[in-house]
């Protein structure tokens, strides 16, 4: 049995470089140990973000992954990607999460924010990832 990776997601950087390679056409397994919570100033989130009042629902529609797009996507869910685009962005949220990769590349998380917003944000989220086939 293959061991998982463990990887520390920081809130305060736009594309997490995880050093994970992603394969196309395998499967992965990813998962966020309960308990875990980062912040954007002083709102507290987990991994499945959130939306806390009506300025974040009025600027909903400016965050990097859009709630239309993927429909769990909120302010401060943990989104992975494949490098540094959103083209191929999953929702890793709470978890767990089965993704299969549509291409090959590193896998990138961060915290779903606005684009000119993560000078504000503290903490870190721990997930585990392992291919599963």
């Amino acid at each position: 049995m293959i061991s998982p990776v463990e990887i520390r997601v920081s809130s305060r950087r736009r594309w997490v470089h995880t050093g994970f390679p992603l394969v196309a056409g395998a499967t992965y397994r990813i998962e966020v140990p309960p308990g875990q919570h980062w912040w954007d100033l002083y709102i507290r989130y987990g991994p499945e973000g959130g939306v806390t009042g009506p300025l974040q629902r009025g600027l909903a529609d400016k965050l990097r992954v859009k709630g239309h797009a993927l429909r769990t996507a909120e302010y401060f869910t943990l989104i992975g990607t494949i490098g540094e685009s959103i083209e191929h962005a999953f929702v890793i949220g709470a978890g767990p999460c089965v993704f299969t990769a549509p291409i090959s590349g590193e896998l990138v998380c961060f915290a779903n924010d606005l684009d000119p917003a993560y000078w504000n944000n503290f903490g870190s989220m721990k997930l585990s990832i392992v291919q599963t086939v």
